[in-house]
């Protein structure tokens, strides 16, 4: 109840027509990427607009269409940057996605007196399955940070999750905003999974910094 739209610190009407108006400027940025860039943005703006929609009020799916809201995301980035970001990208999307539908799935229990076991377990999942994925082999991305920048991320996931098994449990939306700034120490992990170059280094920290910085602004504004 105290979040904008309920409380009516913000008109609907007024939050539609900046919502319509960011996301055509979003659009026409993408078209700027070339044709690919400019798919993934419509497949993202259909995404977006189903969640709203429609999805958002059914168990399940909508945890998955906002898991996939996020991994376009990241997809529109990679071909933004690159034509053709090669098959990393790809996999990088889809463990961002399955992260996210997780941590949505665990976020329809904020107004629940608790959540169930099944939804707090799953979070960490995705990203053991990145460290598999990317590390399992013990290539040559063991020889460079990105194996312990997943492993710093998986770590702040389990004790944002052991959290939640601790009696009296601590409240969710904390957790759950917490849960979704470790995205920024995700993506600093997949700007150096291939071999670094100094630009991977430079966004990689520039993410690493804005963790304890979205942390900060966190405490003073309310996000789950």
């Amino acid at each position: 109840p105290n979040r904008p739209l309920p409380s009516g610190a913000a008109s609907p009407r007024i939050v539609r027509l900046v919502a319509v108006a960011l996301m055509l400027v979003g659009l026409a940025f993408a078209l700027l990427t070339g044709p690919n860039g400019a798919c993934a943005a419509l497949a993202l703006t259909g995404a977006i607009v189903t969640y709203n929609a429609w999805a958002k009020r059914i168990p399940i799916v909508g945890s998955l269409v906002m898991g996939l809201c996020r991994g376009l995301s990241v997809l529109l980035g990679a071909l933004a940057a690159s034509p053709s970001p090669g098959p990393s990208a790809f996999v990088a999307a889809a463990i961002v996605a399955l992260y996210i539908a997780c941590v949505t799935n665990l976020a329809r229990h904020e107004t629940h007196a608790s959540a169930p076991t099944w939804a707090k377990a799953l979070p960490p999942i995705p990203i053991l399955a990145a460290l598999i994925v990317f590390f399992g082999e013990g290539g040559a991305g063991w020889r460079y940070p990105a194996p312990a920048t997943f492993a710093i991320a998986l770590a702040v996931i389990v004790f944002e999750i052991a959290r939640l098994f601790r009696q009296p449990a601590p409240s969710l939306p904390p957790v759950i905003g917490s849960l979704i700034r470790t995205l920024l120490i995700l993506q600093a992990a997949f700007c150096m999974v291939r071999r670094p170059e100094p630009l991977s280094f430079i966004v990689a920290l520039a993410l690493l910094a804005f963790w304890p910085m979205s942390y900060s602004v966190s405490r003073r504004f309310y996000a789950s």
